[in-house]
């Protein structure tokens, strides 16, 4: 292989090719179709360019949790959610707890506006809080959208609470609290546009792909 003025192109198409693709002949962002690529995007075997990495994040580019740019993104959300209610403590101790409740709600995000997920998670919250008290009732919706929201969500929170799919196991209580400081998040985040999804974009940037157990291994 002949090295010639352009090493740094050369460098460039070798780390390319590290992730099974060749990026060199690509300069124009295939999805803007103006900006100039600039980052390895390997959910589309090809360059993007930095805008639109960031707006199509787990919307409209489904990113494998292994890429560099959707974990900063990642890192980015859950500091923009931690600092949403200023209610650190939670966030971090039962850290896996509120990951796999956020996964639930990006599972069946399509569709949904902040308001939607708000409603849902006030009503799981309520449904695990009787459920501390001893009692069983499920707090529904007449609201198709809402009540899809809830079944996931709720049924994540039980598997919580048995203990089951090597998720830790966290109490009845506990869970309600996770879901009210959700439920609050949303609200902030929503503020004068309960139509909008700006809560429900940084849940799914802020999620990997599967359940977290309590040492942050995917669960089995």
């Amino acid at each position: 292989m002949s090295f010639n003025p352009g090493s740094g192109r050369i460098a460039a198409t070798c780390a390319s090719e590290a992730f099974g693709y060749d990026v060199a002949m690509s300069e124009i962002c295939p999805i803007c179709g103006s900006r100039r690529a600039q980052r390895d995007c390997p959910a589309r075997s090809s360059r993007v360019c930095p805008q639109c990495c960031g707006r199509g994040r787990r919307r409209t580019v489904d990113c494998p949790d292994e890429c560099r740019y959707f974990l900063d993104g990642m890192r980015q959300a859950i500091r923009k959610l931690a600092s949403a209610t200023g209610e650190g403590e939670l966030e971090w101790e039962l850290a896996d707890v509120m990951h796999n409740l956020r996964l639930a709600i990006a599972g069946v995000r399509a569709g949904l506006t902040d308001e939607e997920a708000r409603q849902a998670l006030a009503n799981a919250a309520d449904t695990m809080r009787t459920q501390s008290k001893g009692l069983v009732y499920d707090y529904r919706s007449p609201d198709p959208n809402v009540q899809r929201v809830i079944d996931e969500v709720v049924t994540v929170a039980r598997w919580h609470e048995r203990g089951e799919k090597s998720l830790r196991q966290v109490s009845a209580a506990e869970l309600a609290s996770c879901l009210r400081l959700l439920e609050g998040k949303a609200r902030v985040l929503m503020g004068d546009k309960p139509s909008g999804t700006a809560f429900l974009d940084l849940v799914v940037q802020s999620v990997a792909q599967s359940y977290l157990t309590e040492n942050g291994q995917q669960a089995g």
